[in-house]
């Protein structure tokens, strides 16, 4: 019979291979917080982009509503309203534009209220739709028409996804009248000045 052969304590930790529960845990914790981390700035990143382009598509209805007042100058005054995107604008009895792009010969306060109806339609998202429900539009959103004789502005409002400020801190009086007051209040204000020439 061989004998048994006693190993050093040094000898035995010499063969030992691999890693100890507690540095699987430790990588374990460091490989998280490193996701965590990761999944943050994700969130965050997509954050931002849903802000920016809710500003952008704000801008777009602001400039689209001057362009419209721009064609109409005679009509001016008239397009001043505070409560636009409710859905409160009649549907005009005479369209102004037909199907294939023909535009029809409209009045001045014909195409005055054309062209008030469909800005309301911008601000409530009906250009996009999943089912029923319009989602071409911020949430909350709201848009305001100032005039005084040829000074013009345009304020659009809506809710912001993350608190900050209120987004009319700094802007007229005017633009503070436009929307919810709270900080998730986020603003888009155009000031112009529309001639009536003949």
């Amino acid at each position: 019979m061989l004998g048994h052969r006693k190993l050093s304590a040094t000898a035995v930790r010499g063969m030992q291979h691999g890693f100890t529960l507690i540095e699987v845990m430790v990588a374990a914790i460091v490989t998280t917080v490193g996701l965590l981390g990761v999944f943050q700035l994700h969130t965050q990143a997509k954050r931002s982009s849903f802000e920016s382009f809710n500003y952008s598509n704000a801008s777009v209805m602001a400039t689209d509503v001057i362009d419209r007042m721009r064609l109409n100058p005679t009509q001016l005054a008239n397009y001043a309203g505070t409560n636009f995107g409710a859905g409160s604008q009649p549907v005009p009895t005479t369209p102004c534009k037909l199907s294939a792009g023909v535009i029809n010969n409209c009045s001045d306060n014909e195409l005055l209220q054309w062209d008030r109806f469909h800005w309301e339609q911008m601000l409530l998202g009906s250009a996009e739709q999943r089912g029923s429900t319009n989602i071409g539009a911020p949430a909350g959103i709201v848009g305001c028409i100032f005039v005084t004789g040829i000074v013009v502005e345009v304020v659009v409002s809506w809710r912001g996804l993350v608190a900050s400020s209120d987004g009319a801190s700094n802007h007229s009086a005017n633009a503070k009248t436009c929307g919810q007051s709270n900080s998730h209040r986020r603003q888009v204000v155009l000031n112009t000045v529309i001639l009536n020439r003949p």
